[in-house]
């Protein structure tokens, strides 16, 4: 079962719709707004998260740039 999402979104409109959908459905999400913050995030505690969803167009990255950067080891 999905306990943590993290949120990649730069756009304070839809991370917040995002947020608040995953919270009506009992899911707990943390909200980044660019690539570094979430490989930040992830390096720190990746067993924590379980679920990325991921804007591919963010101000630091675009495309499978952004993929990558976030599955890289």
């Amino acid at each position: 079962m999905v306990q943590t999402v993290l949120v990649v979104e730069d756009d304070k409109v839809t991370a917040a719709v995002a947020g608040k959908l995953l919270d009506l459905q009992g899911i707990q999400s943390e909200m980044v707004v660019s690539l570094a913050e979430a490989i930040e995030r992830l390096r720190s505690e990746r067993a924590g998260i379980d679920v990325i969803i991921l804007d591919l167009y963010l101000g630091d990255s675009t495309g499978l740039a952004t993929v990558d950067a976030v599955i890289a080891p």
